[in-house]
Parts: structure tokens; sequence; C-alpha cells
């Protein structure tokens, strides 16, 4: 179809990605950073801890008290799940603003 429109010397390859909404655009150094940085939340100190199951149990008794027939075991893994990934969206925010 194309045949000797150039001579085979190809000027320019552009390829254009586009992700899904769900996925976040990271350069090299972020997701390095990125990496460190979920790698260090995997072994998080006592206070951390603490932070966390606090918290947690904060919005567990909230969504207790407005629905006080809801199963308490499925609450709580909801909202340590909901935790969880607000925890890793707001570190990859901050990798993200973070232009070492």
């Amino acid at each position: 179809m194309f045949n000797n429109e150039n001579n085979h010397a190809v000027i320019r390859v552009t390829n254009t990605f586009q992700l899904p909404k769900t996925w976040t655009a990271l350069t090299t150094q972020q997701a390095k950073q990125l990496a460190k940085r979920i790698k260090a939340m995997q072994q998080p100190t006592a206070a951390q801890k603490a932070k966390a199951a606090a918290a947690i149990e904060k919005q567990v008794a909230a969504a207790l008290a407005k629905n006080p027939k809801a199963d308490a075991a499925t609450v709580t893994k909801q909202v340590t799940a909901a935790y969880q990934a607000a925890q890793i969206q707001a570190v990859i925010k901050a990798v993200k603003g973070n232009n070492d």
C-alpha cells in the first residue's frame, strides 16, 4: 500500500498510550520512589499501627451506628480495605507531587 512512498525510511514513530482512569501514570523516578515508600509501609511502626487501628475503629463505629444490623466483621473488612486504599493513594499523590 505504501510501497516506495518514502523509500522505507521511517521519519518518525509516535506511540500514544491511553491509560484507564483507574491507573496512574508515573515516571521511572516516581515509580522507584513509590516502590520504596510502599515497602516502608509494609513494616509499620507501633505508632503507625495504633494510628491506623484507631482510625479504622472510629470508622467502623460510625458505620455500625448508621446501620446497627450490619455485620461487624464485614464492615471492619470494608473499612480496612478502604483505609489501605486511601493510604496508597496518599503515597501516590505525595510521589507525584515530589519533584526531587
